[in-house]
């Protein structure tokens, strides 16, 4: 799913970022992540890496300076779509429906999984499943 595109484009998405003003705290976490900031929860922050490493700062409640790195696709796809809100080039990295797969059950709930709303953890917010999985198979 990964390629040297992606690393590229994530890297210079990183570099341009750098190179504005930024909160110190947000440079000094780009820098030690070395990953591009995609958003936050309620106590977490999301990051995206040039190797397609999804990190969650934060997503322990009880132990916030823990750095969680996820690698499935459901969680790298959650990072490029959510990510698409600050990065309009990352839609680059949105892969193609295949033939075959199956529109997720996500799509039957448009006020929960819609453009600005939480994006499903089954299908990473594109809307369809790859051929062979079923919801809940793609984590």
């Amino acid at each position: 799913m990964w390629s040297p595109e992606a690393e590229r484009l994530v890297e210079e998405l990183i570099a341009r970022l750098m190179a504005t003003r930024l909160p110190e705290q947000t440079r000094s976490e780009v820098t030690r992540l070395n990953a591009l900031p995609i958003g936050g929860g309620l106590w977490s922050a999301h990051y995206l890496r040039p190797t397609g490493e999804v990190l969650v700062v934060g997503e322990d409640y009880d132990r916030p300076d823990e750095d969680h790195v996820y690698t499935d696709r459901a969680r790298i796809l959650q990072a490029i779509v959510w990510g698409c809100r600050l990065y309009p080039e990352l839609r680059a990295l949105v892969p193609e429906r295949p033939e075959g797969a199956t529109d997720c059950p996500c799509l039957r709930q448009p006020d929960l999984f819609g453009q600005d709303g939480v994006i499903c953890p089954d299908c990473g917010g594109v809307g369809w499943l790859p051929p062979g999985a079923g919801a809940g198979s793609t984590r």
